[in-house]
């Protein structure tokens, strides 16, 4: 990808775009000091990623962030927690630093899940690309729809259990 954006100068796919969007809020949030910023800025890279479709976020990144249901399982269960709660308080400002204690789980959860959505995105990207589709905006799409019936099939095994 980033061979492909120093030959072609911008002249990249949706899908390689995505990745060099979502790196770039990645490395802001690393160097970013404020935790809460560091949170919504993970989030985002996560999003740039995972948003081309309608889904559950916080799973489709526990699902790139799993490899069994248990693993699913702990995964979805602390990235709900970071996002769900952890970025969206501090989206609507009903987060203090000062006094919540989640803070340092949630920015630890979401930096490893941003981590982790991008080696995986990066791996899948030929795959996305062989996908049937006229867009790259198609392809995306089918390829989170695996995600997502990845996810449901998950699921109804730990309902089983």
């Amino acid at each position: 990808v980033l061979v492909n954006y120093c030959d072609a100068w911008e002249d990249l796919d949706e899908i390689q775009t995505r990745f060099l969007d979502a790196l770039s809020w990645h490395s802001d949030a690393i160097s970013e000091e404020d935790p809460g910023a560091k949170i919504l800025k993970f989030w985002t890279s996560i999003e740039r990623i995972l948003r081309a479709s309608p889904g559950d976020i916080d799973t489709r990144a526990a699902i790139l962030s799993s490899n069994t249901v248990e693993e699913f399982a702990r995964h979805s269960q602390r990235l709900e927690q970071a996002y769900r709660r952890g970025r969206n308080d501090v989206v609507h400002g009903n987060a203090n630093r000062a006094s919540e204690s989640w803070y340092a789980e949630a920015v630890a959860a979401s930096e490893e899940a941003s981590m982790n959505v991008l080696f995986q995105y990066l791996y899948a990207i030929p795959q996305i690309r062989a996908h049937q589709g006229a867009t790259d905006r198609k392809k995306l799409r089918e390829w989170l729809k695996r995600l997502d019936d990845l996810a449901e099939r998950y699921l109804r095994q730990l309902r089983v259990k």
